[in-house]
């Protein structure tokens, strides 16, 4: 399996060297303007980052990658997993500081693979399934660019005229009806 995104996430006291398992959702062009290095600047419960998910949802182009750890080395994957078991038992979502030179991100956050507090309307939208491998953690990713809604109708009428000449025509549907008809001529 090809690797989209490789790098490292820096909190005060760890830091997780994290690869890609699988991407959710439709831009994956995001990946490739994620930093290689993601520090934490603060938290935030995980019913309000999924409430705040699903009412960006129609807004903005959301990405949630499944990371797991990218390293071989026993120590390194046991802090990646003691990472994981304290944002499951803490219900929190970590917040990734913003980088105002890549404009295509507006935000970041890093959290439990762990789809509990999950709406289900995300759910069905992402296709993501109800549980997940053990020791995985979800970044989701909130695009910059407002998604373009398309204002063009879906269905045009377009009304066409008989072509039988038997057909008859109704009178106040003729443009061309000159009202004054019917009065004598004087």
């Amino acid at each position: 399996m090809t690797n989209h995104w490789f790098g490292q996430i820096h909190g005060s006291h760890t830091n997780l060297f994290c690869q890609t398992v699988h991407i959710y959702g439709d831009q994956t062009s995001l990946v490739e303007s994620i930093p290689q290095h993601l520090h934490i600047q603060g938290r935030l419960t995980t019913v309000s980052l999924w409430d705040y998910v699903q009412r960006s949802l129609p807004l903005r182009d959301i990405l949630i990658l499944t990371l797991t750890c990218s390293s071989n080395d026993p120590r390194i994957r046991r802090t990646f997993s003691q990472y994981v078991e304290r944002m499951c038992s803490s219900k929190h979502a970590n917040v990734i500081a913003k980088y105002p030179q890549i404009k295509s991100i507006r935000t970041m956050y890093v959290l439990a693979a762990d789809t509990k507090d999950c709406p289900t309307k995300l759910l069905s939208t992402f296709f993501l399934p109800n549980s997940f491998e053990s020791k995985q953690l979800f970044l989701i990713i909130l695009g910059s660019d407002k998604k373009e809604i398309s204002t063009k109708p879906s269905i045009q009428y377009k009304p066409i005229t008989s072509q039988t000449s038997s057909s008859i025509k109704d009178p106040r549907l003729n443009r061309n009806t000159n009202h004054n008809n019917n009065k004598p001529a004087l």
